[in-house]
Formats: C-alpha cells, sequence, structure tokens
C-alpha cells in the first residue's frame, strides 16, 4: 500500500527542429548550491549538466540534442549534506518551473504551460483514498468474527473498495498517456497490480500478467524503476510462482515486446544478474532454448 504522497514535478521540454530543448527554473533560496540534472534510461542515470545555481537563482537546462524527443523521468538533485531535489517529468517542449521557498512542496512549486502536474499529483491522491479504505476495512474484518453483525458490513466496504480500486485502474489503461504509466509502475514497486488481493499467489499473478501483458517497456525504460520492476517480477517466479515453465513463457513475451536493442540487452543482463544473485539459475536454464533473435 502507498503511503506516502508523491510530490511529483512535473517537467515539460520544447522540442522544435533544429533546436534544445531548455528548462528555465528559478530557485533564489538555493543560490550558490550545486546541482546535477539526469536522466534514466534503463539502470544507467545519464548526467545531462552539473553546475552551481547562480547569484539570482535563476538558471536554465539544456538538454542535448542526441536526448532530443525523450519522454520519461528526471531528476534535479542539489549536491548538498542535507541532499534535496526534485523528481521531473520531460514530456517535450519548453517549460518554466519557480519556488520562493527554501522547502520546495506541491504548494509553493509553481509552472507555466503545465496541466499534467495538477493530474499525476490528483491522481495519487485519488488512489490513496481508495487504499486508505481498503485497509481500514481490511484491518476491521481482522477484529471481528465472522458471525459478528459489523463483520459483515466491513466485509461489503472491502469488496465496494477494491471494485472502485479495479474501476480507477482500468480509467489508467483508458488514459493510455505516460502520467498513468508511471502511476502504474510507482504501483508495481509498492506491490500493487490492477486489483487488490489478500493472497499473496494471487497479487503475484496479477502483477506478473501486467508486467507481461499491459507494460508499456518504453516508458519503463525512462522511468528510473527499470531495475525496481525487473528485480520484483524476477523475485515474483523465484520466491512465490516458483514454475519454470511460466518463468520461461513470461520471459520469452517481455523479449518479443523489446523493441529496441539496448532495452532487450538491459533486460537480459538485469534478469540474469538478479537470478544468480539469488543461485537461481535454473530459470536461466529455462530459457537458454528459447530462440529469440534480435
Amino acid at each position: 500500500m502507498i503511503r506516502r504522497v508523491f510530490i511529483l514535478f512535473i517537467l515539460m521540454v520544447s522540442v522544435f527542429e533544429g533546436n534544445c530543448q531548455t528548462i528555465n527554473m528559478s530557485f533564489p533560496k538555493f543560490a550558490g548550491k550545486e546541482y546535477e540534472f539526469v536522466i534514466f534510461q534503463g539502470n544507467e542515470y545519464k548526467k545531462i549538466l552539473q553546475s552551481t545555481i547562480p547569484g539570482d537563482g535563476k538558471f536554465s537546462i539544456i538538454i542535448p540534442k542526441e536526448y532530443k524527443g525523450y519522454e520519461g523521468m528526471s531528476r534535479w538533485l542539489l549536491r548538498t549534506e542535507e541532499g534535496g531535489g526534485l523528481d521531473l517529468y520531460i514530456p517535450g517542449y519548453d517549460f518554466d518551473i519557480s519556488c520562493e521557498s527554501d522547502k520546495p512542496n506541491e504548494s509553493n512549486v509553481h509552472f507555466t504551460n503545465n496541466t499534467d502536474n495538477a493530474k499525476l499529483n490528483k491522481l495519487y491522491r485519488e488512489q490513496e483514498k481508495i487504499l486508505n479504505k481498503y485497509q481500514s476495512m481490511l484491518m476491521a474484518i481482522k477484529s471481528y468474527s465472522e458471525e459478528e453483525k459489523k463483520y459483515k458490513f466491513f466485509e461489503a466496504e472491502m469488496i465496494t473498495q477494491k471494485a472502485v480500486y479495479e474501476d480507477f485502474q482500468e480509467k489508467l489503461m483508458k488514459d493510455g498517456d505516460y502520467i498513468c504509466s508511471f502511476l502504474q509502475i510507482v504501483n508495481i514497486t509498492n506491490g500493487l497490480g490492477t486489483k487488490l488481493y489478500e493472497e499473496e499467489k494471487m497479487k503475484a499473478l496479477n502483477i506478473s500478467n501486467f508486467i507481461v501483458k499491459e507494460m508499456k517497456w518504453d516508458r519503463l525504460y525512462n522511468s528510473g524503476h527499470w531495475m525496481a520492476v525487473i528485480e520484483g517480477w524476477v523475485n515474483i517466479h523465484t520466491k512465490v510462482l516458483k514454475n519454470k515453465k511460466i518463468f520461461a513463457s513470461s520471459y520469452g513475451l517481455i523479449c518479443l515486446k523489446l523493441n529496441r536493442l539496448e532495452m532487450y540487452r538491459d533486460f537480459t543482463e538485469r534478469v540474469e544478474y538478479f537470478l544468480k544473485q539469488q543461485n537461481e539459475t535454473k530459470y536461466l536454464e529455462s530459457v537458454s532454448k528459447l530462440n529469440i533473435k534480435k
């Protein structure tokens, strides 16, 4: 269950033929601080810029032409003892972001020409509300016997919240933009699929089926959660499902969806790494006979 509110600020960058993508930022309270700006590609952090915020707090981040058209997550990191920074989404056009406070948060960071930031925060809050109600009902039914009247009430409400959660996930699928995909990716890292189950095996099957059938791998590749999702998928098979045939079949289906060579190589290398780390090489043997050509 997600217990914290994600404050994820949306960064928009321009993509014009022959022009670089530019992000104009204003953070006067952090003048003189060193920072880094990175984007994500698979298990790698691509450092775009490392510099110092000038005295007036105003600076620009220019995305190199080699990453032109990048859609995904990025991270602005302050190189201080206290750390800090923002997770940012790059959808493809110029954007201005400003904050007058030394403690940036959802209410004091301001964006120009940005609506997706509000959408993402709204989705997080909506889902959190559903999950809180579901968790409360789940805890309640554990406190009463099935013969008690209150048990039936809490059970009915829990079933209702499961249905509400499922409807919410279906809306994310229908919307289909990067913001919705990113929320689904984060859900997986928190052990959440498209439905709510109490049984561990049912949870595992639901998450694994989503990863194999519904995951948008190009979006995962640029999300910053590439390794976490792959490790979670491996763990589902080695620790819960424990079926080499199902693993091999799922592995093959995922590989067929990885239409970029760098993604395919990164995926297969990560899977091999996590399996060897767990001393579960028998799962590698189960995929060695697959005829996958890239």
